[in-house]
């Protein structure tokens, strides 16, 4: 990752922030469904990484955002499946959820569930038959590693493997 490419990530996620604190200030009165994380936090986030529109699609095949090597053609298997949920509701059985539409997919060793605020990062290792949660972004309070599960790693992480 190039200087430059930190230095756009770093100002996304301050301005990711700035809104999630916005969002926070206003919860009674701004309900932030499902469909708004995933346009407003997540995809951005997604797209300050590296993924362009040409490699991503959205609610594709009832995933609501898969993420390609290459751009999108009918032939290519996502690589990432992003489950997005509604901000502040939990992430629940998210994991589970995620994890059934990776089946479909040999390709696919990688899979995010995401409230547009707290990411999940689980993977795949190659010859592995389970996924693991592996890293954790909160994006109000970034951290070196999850705060109280073990072995998880944090936001650099996170970033990284994305």
């Amino acid at each position: 990752m190039g200087r430059s490419n930190a230095k756009r990530i770093a100002h996304e996620i301050e301005r990711l922030q700035e809104l999630a604190e916005w969002y926070e200030k206003h919860d009674e009165d701004y309900d932030v469904k499902e469909h708004e994380a995933r346009t407003f936090l997540i995809v951005p986030l997604i797209m300050s990484l590296g993924w362009d529109e040409k490699r991503m699609k959205i609610e594709w095949k009832h995933k609501d955002v898969a993420l390609f090597n290459a751009p999108y053609s009918e032939k290519n298997e996502p690589i990432i499946i992003i489950e997005s949920k509604r901000l502040w509701d939990g992430l629940g059985d998210a994991p589970e959820q995620a994890e059934s539409y990776t089946r479909q997919h040999k390709a696919c060793r990688q899979f995010v569930v995401s409230d547009g605020i707290r990411y999940k990062l689980f993977s795949k290792p190659k010859h592995a038959r389970k996924f693991r949660f592996s890293a954790y972004l909160n994006l109000r309070t970034p951290t070196l590693k999850h705060p109280y599960e073990r072995g998880v790693k944090g936001a650099v992480s996170f970033l990284l493997k994305m």
